[in-house]
């Protein structure tokens, strides 16, 4: 079963079949990302006023563990990532120029070496890099997008 984001709502797709649905009257787009955890504290962006974890587009012929590092990288400027484990994917649904796209992103969970001092990709529209305390996640949550919220709940990363 799959949730897609879309706007404030949600629905849910049975199966493959029903993606592949949508997959055909929509444009697909994969992204990769990492949920990234150091020293008891989960590194967290801010872009277009909510929070977010570091993603990016995967590129052709670019796996999507080596997008997720590579965007981590360059979104946080963080280095020395190593993923741990593959979490569940988010789809989600929005508008660009006309046309609709059904982003789906791939996520990691990732650890790095403590004490690196996060560096927001500003010209990527972050304005903000941080490290937070994942036992005070709970506090911040709805500051997310809607599709991570879902995530974050659902896996109990901070548990």
């Amino acid at each position: 079963m799959y949730e897609v984001f879309f706007k404030d709502c949600s629905f849910s797709l049975n199966d493959d079949k029903d993606l592949n649905k949508l997959c055909s009257v929509l444009t697909l787009r994969e992204a990769a990302g990492g949920l990234v955890k150091s020293n008891g504290k989960l590194l967290v962006i801010e872009r277009n006023g909510f929070y977010d974890l570091p993603k990016g587009h995967i590129e052709i012929g670019e796996s999507a563990e080596n997008c997720a590092i590579r965007e981590v990288e360059d979104e946080c400027g963080v280095k020395d990532l190593q993923i741990l484990k593959s979490m569940p994917s988010t789809l989600h649904i929005y508008r660009l120029n006309q046309e609709s796209i059904l982003k789906r992103t791939y996520w990691f969970e990732m650890t790095c070496p403590d004490g690196q001092i996060p560096i927001p990709q500003t010209e990527e529209g972050i304005t903000r890099a941080f490290w937070f305390p994942i036992t005070d996640l709970d506090a911040i949550i709805h500051l997310f997008y809607p599709s991570l919220q879902n995530n974050l709940e659902n896996y109990q990363i901070y548990k």
